[in-house]
Order: C-alpha cells, then sequence, then structure tokens
C-alpha cells in the first residue's frame, strides 16, 4: 500500500507541491513540505536540496531534515552535523526515533562533535529504542566529562534494563549528584541482590531523602529483601536510614 501511495504521489502530485514550495506564503510551503515526507514524493529530493539554499525558518529547516532522513539518510547525516540550526531535544528525538538502527549509530561515532541538544536526544532515543547493541554506547558515556551526559546514560541503561555487570555504575553510588546516585539506586533494581547489596545499604545511608527511598524500595523488590532491611534496622544507627527502611518493608508487607 505504501509502495502504491508513494508511486502515485511521485506521478500525479509532483508538479503540485514543486509549485507549492515556492509559494510566498509561509504556510503553503510549510504544508508542500509536510505532504512531500508523507507522501513519500522524492522525486522532490533535489527540489528540496535547492529550496533549503533560500531564507528558510527554523521550521522549514527542521521538515527538510525530516525529508532528508526518509529518502536518503547519507545527507541527513551530512545535513544535520553541519547544520548552523540548533534545535530542541524533542525536535530531534521526532528525527531520530525514525531513523533505522544503522544509521541512528553512526550519531555515537562522532558523539562529541555534536550539540548538547543533538547529544541529549541521542542519548534519550537510544533508551526509547531499547536496543541491546546501544548498551556498550551508552557505559561508555558513563565516563564522560559532562555530568549531564552521565545521568542521561544512566537513565537510559535504566530504561533499557539490562545491566550485564556492576563494575560501571559503582562510582556512582558516591558521586557529587544526586541524580547520579539515585539513577544507580534504580538500577540495581535489574541486578541480583547479591551483587548490590553492600552498595545499596551505602546509598540507604544518603543525604538525599530520594535516594534513600529508592535503596530501599530496590532492595525490598528482592525475594531476600524484606529480611536485609530488618537486619539493617537492627544494626543501624543512622535515624532517617532506619525509619525509611521500616516505611518501606512495612509497604511491602501491607502492613
Amino acid at each position: 500500500m505504501e509502495l502504491k501511495i508513494k508511486q502515485f504521489s511521485n506521478q500525479y502530485l509532483k508538479a503540485f507541491y514543486e509549485k507549492d514550495l515556492s509559494s510566498r506564503r509561509w504556510s503553503i510551503r510549510m504544508n508542500a513540505l509536510y505532504r512531500i515526507a508523507d507522501l513519500q514524493i522524492d522525486e522532490l529530493l533535489t527540489k528540496c536540496q535547492e529550496f533549503e539554499k533560500n531564507n528558510i525558518t527554523d521550521e522549514e529547516h527542521f521538515q527538510l531534515l525530516k525529508i532528508y532522513s526518509l529518502f536518503q539518510p547519507d545527507l541527513f547525516m551530512e545535513k544535520i552535523k553541519n547544520s548552523n540550526v540548533n534545535h530542541a531535544e524533542s525536535e530531534y528525538r521526532r528525527l531520530f526515533v525514525l531513523l533505522d538502527d544503522n544509521v541512528f549509530t553512526r550519531f555515537f561515532h562522532d558523539f562529541n562533535s555534536l550539540s548538547a541538544n543533538m547529544q541529549f536526544a541521542v542519548i534519550d532515543t537510544a533508551a526509547v529504542k531499547r536496543n541491546m547493541e546501544y548498551l556498550d554506547e551508552l557505559k561508555k558515556l558513563l565516563g564522560h566529562d559532562t555530568p549531564e551526559i552521565n545521568i542521561r546514560a544512566l537513565k537510559g541503561l535504566y530504561e533499557i534494563g539490562i545491566i550485564d555487570e556492576v563494575d560501571p555504575f559503582v562510582p556512582f553510588v558516591t558521586s557529587e549528584m544526586w541524580e547520579a546516585r539515585l539513577m544507580v539506586a534504580k538500577i540495581f533494581k535489574h541486578v541480583p541482590l547479591t551483587y548490590t547489596y553492600s552498595y545499596l545499604e551505602q546509598l540507604l545511608q544518603d543525604e538525599n531523602w530520594w535516594v534513600r527511598s529508592q535503596a530501599a524500595k530496590t532492595i525490598v523488590e528482592d525475594r531476600h529483601g524484606i529480611a536485609k532491611l530488618q537486619q539493617f534496622i537492627e544494626s543501624s544507627n543512622d535515624q532517617y536510614a532506619v525509619e525509611m527502611a521500616q516505611e518501606i518493608a512495612a509497604r511491602k508487607e501491607g502492613k
């Protein structure tokens, strides 16, 4: 059906939307760009490249990027990396989520050359796609110099939900960023308590309420979790941590 629509559009609608691209009215030009993408009129690709040379708006530029991503991924990669327009994270995510995995992966190869909004969108899109091949790429970003990148990578790994080793996350147990400590407490939900309890016990005594709460919730989800929390309650001198452990344990037991 899509192929038939594409063939029909290229044959009968090409001239109509080509003319609309030359309109003085922004709304007509934008409508043409939307229809070129939706109807797969790829024979207008060259015309779109010519159109880009005009004094176009950011909205028109974004729609051109979408057209390039659909019709010619190599051209899309070239255009988006060399663009002078910085779109919002949400807009980049809308573009990236449509890409085939073999095209999207290229953004990790040139990650440091991307704008901050593009970097954030790449990480968030990898989490949405939940593809195993992105695990290693996200783990590499845990060593990035930018704290926000670290936190986003942690969140992405949590969303994918497959943790094959604990070591990359251990340094974040003592991170200066409470958001990073929180994400580690969440990530450890995907790892048997046997390997993570010592770290979760430390996070249970964190100065931040959200981190303490998440650590307790992660512990209690394990089949031995309530017993572990009871042991902690009996042995700890940290009143705030004890109260949190008691609250979460009681909630789990339905008391």
